[in-house]
């Protein structure tokens, strides 16, 4: 056989292997009590704390005491893989007893009313998410030049009161990775699913190495969705994009020429005057 024709038959083959491979990323839901908890503890510390500047000491009070107390000792062990494992698998390391029996002791306001709606939102959620899996798969494999893709995303989602979108990326590993989604019940579903999906891209860009700012991909992944060019091409919403600063000019131009059916994003901004801040 001709070289030509193995070179061939062997991208074929791969190319084949590799659509099989990425094409098995599922979506899955985690709605409890002690989820909701633990992933409003990671917001607490990890987000609302150090974006607000609020003094945490200042609230350590009745039953937020608790709260914060449950955040040093999983901060202070470095427990939150351990955590976040027994909400997947529900299966507890013996000496993590303690901290358990504290997160199952605390409350959440009509929470069984709260569950049936984040339960009916995410039905519809996950459902839109797997349709639209492949799709999202073929695209970012394109923008980004990922190679390896999560088995099972699991999203935790949070209520909140008003209507606002949060996020955050919990977990990952080789095989899956764990999101939370805070939301009001009445916002549209594919909102929910446009911000899963801006969390699910930092996630990736972790699984597959890629080396860039946490600045640029913050504002890059912002770009995309929610409500950004990713959003627009999988037909979830309209890209409304609001600051326009260089990078968002130059990303403008590299989906409106259709520039990602031949480079990466990232290859693109290399070429351009914004790549000092790659």
């Amino acid at each position: 056989m001709p070289f030509q024709w193995k070179y061939i038959i062997i991208n074929l083959y791969l190319f084949f292997f590799t659509y099989i491979v990425r094409s098995e990323m599922k979506y899955k839901r985690i709605v409890k009590r002690e989820a909701h908890i633990i992933a409003c503890i990671y917001e607490l510390i990890h987000v609302t704390a150090k974006h607000l500047n609020i003094p945490l000491h200042a609230l350590y009070l009745g039953e937020m005491s608790k709260i914060l107390y449950l955040a040093y000792i999983i901060e202070k062990d470095n427990l939150w893989r351990e955590v976040i494992q027994y909400l997947i698998n529900e299966k507890a390391n013996p000496s993590m007893a303690r901290l358990m029996n504290m997160i199952k002791s605390i409350e959440v306001f009509e929470w069984e009313n709260t569950e049936r709606e984040l339960n009916n939102v995410m039905s519809e959620v996950c459902s839109l998410l797997n349709r639209l899996s492949n799709e999202f798969t073929n695209l970012t494999m394109k923008i980004f030049g990922f190679r390896e893709y999560f088995n099972y995303v699991y999203v935790i989602p949070c209520f909140s009161p008003i209507p606002e979108l949060d996020g955050n990326l919990l977990y990952w590993d080789k095989e899956r990775a764990v999101v939370s989604a805070t939301f009001n019940p009445c916002l549209d579903i594919e909102l929910i699913v446009d911000l899963i999906h801006h969390e699910v891209l930092h996630g990736l860009v972790r699984l597959n190495n890629i080396s860039i700012s946490h600045e640029l991909e913050e504002r890059i992944i912002d770009l995309l969705c929610p409500e950004g060019y990713l959003s627009e091409l999988l037909g979830v919403s309209k890209a409304r994009i609001g600051i326009r600063d260089e990078i968002a000019s130059y990303i403008d131009v590299y989906f409106k020429k259709r520039m990602y059916e031949n480079t990466t994003i990232l290859e693109y901004i290399k070429k351009t005057t914004a790549r000092e801040f790659l």
